[in-house]
């Protein structure tokens, strides 16, 4: 990840029920909570940074009391925003890297920890093009079935596989476009090895009827309907 911003050790902690942000992923968010108002000002006159965290199993009876979040969070940067009636925003942040939350810091009114960015593994030159070329037919197989890609936006997909330079992004962005499940997702972020996560994520298409074993292009796709974000 030679190209992200290296993100700052203090950032502000934005902990959802069903939100996994990956890195390179695209967030729309509305800010309305008057805590979060402020987060978002303080973030606009600093750093820009905010730390995306999954809630715990259990989060609803203790929603305003800080909950437990899993420790891995995807860190965005804040690339647009926009006012909104009575105080509001729409935000959007841009993924940049995983982390992990070392240490709680009090004195604001969200929560706000130090992290750690955690160190991301890519494919070994040997296993490198056998991954491209799985995830190549994952992406043919999802693709399938959704009527807004056509010919042209394949042929754009396919292009972008055959360059893409660290593969681990690729198994995030089919992650985070065709998994529903966020514990799966959360699952996927803890997973620092693109192999590993590759393997994760086909796993989880498999059991939900979203690839078939194998993924060969001759096949025709199942007849559920995939989620579709």
């Amino acid at each position: 990840m030679t190209s992200a911003p290296p993100i700052p050790p203090l950032v502000p902690v934005f902990p959802l029920p069903n939100v996994v942000l990956f890195p390179k992923a695209l967030l729309p968010l509305r800010i309305f909570e008057p805590r979060y108002r402020t987060m978002l000002k303080d973030v606009l006159d600093s750093h820009g940074f905010i730390a995306m965290a999954l809630f715990k199993p259990g989060w609803e009876s203790d929603y305003f009391r800080n909950p437990e979040v899993f420790a891995m969070v995807g860190v965005g940067r804040v690339v647009d925003y926009r006012p909104g009636a009575s105080g509001t925003y729409q935000v959007i942040l841009l993924g940049e890297r995983r982390a992990e939350i070392r240490e709680w810091v009090e004195g604001r009114p969200y929560r706000q920890a130090r992290v750690a960015q955690v160190r991301e593994e890519e494919p070994p030159p040997s296993e490198r093009e056998e991954l491209r070329a799985r995830l190549r037919r994952y992406l043919d197989w999802l693709t399938r079935k959704e009527k807004q890609v056509d010919d042209t936006a394949r042929a754009t997909i396919d292009e972008a596989v055959a360059k893409a330079e660290e593969l681990g992004y690729l198994v995030d962005s089919i992650a985070y476009h065709f998994l529903v499940d966020p514990k799966e997702k959360q699952v996927l972020l803890e997973a620092t090895s693109a192999l590993e996560r590759e393997r994760l994520l086909r796993e989880f298409l498999l059991r939900h009827a979203q690839i078939v074993d194998d993924v060969f292009p001759d096949q025709d796709p199942p007849k559920q309907e995939g989620p579709h974000p």
